[in-house]
């Protein structure tokens, strides 16, 4: 496996991110919602680029609500490279940009059917905060987690 470099996305990164999000998801965004949050929230979308050959393999978006919390809104790796690391390099690297905004808490939204997810957050150290029924389009509920940040945890 290449090097990976984690980066703010660019608007010319915008379609393939879009395709990882149709590719990842039965309900994705669609591209105007995608180029919304770009728009929005540049400095916390960021893309997981294999480097040297430029190739965006996933991202995330993050947004600040309430001035001190930081929400992951998305998250997505192209399924091929799955299982890397990649994620988790970009949930840090977002928690990072987090922190440095001052964000105490992050909150994130996984579906009950994600296990692959809800253990990865697991382990980066998030923890179940409540069950939303029918959150879903296709009425899945949901499971809100939460990440409290302190001193303890601000450098992992």
């Amino acid at each position: 496996m290449r090097w990976i470099k984690i980066r703010e996305i660019r608007e010319e990164d915008l379609e393939t991110v879009h395709k990882i999000e149709r590719n990842s998801f039965r309900y994705p965004y669609p591209y105007s919602y995608l180029h919304f949050l770009f728009t929005l929230s540049r400095k916390l979308f960021l893309v997981a680029e294999i480097y040297p050959l430029q190739k965006i393999v996933g991202y995330i978006v993050g947004v600040i609500q309430y001035k001190n919390v930081g929400h992951i809104y998305s998250i997505a790796v192209d399924e091929r490279y799955r299982g890397r690391g990649i994620g988790k390099k970009l949930i840090k690297k977002l928690l990072g940009k987090f922190i440095e905004k001052k964000c105490k808490t992050i909150r994130l939204e996984v579906r009950p059917s994600n296990i692959a997810a809800q253990n990865l957050y697991d382990k980066i150290g998030f923890r179940k905060n409540y069950l939303v029924k029918k959150y879903y389009p296709d009425g899945e509920d949901c499971c809100t987690e939460i990440l409290e940040i302190d001193e303890e945890n601000e450098c992992d």
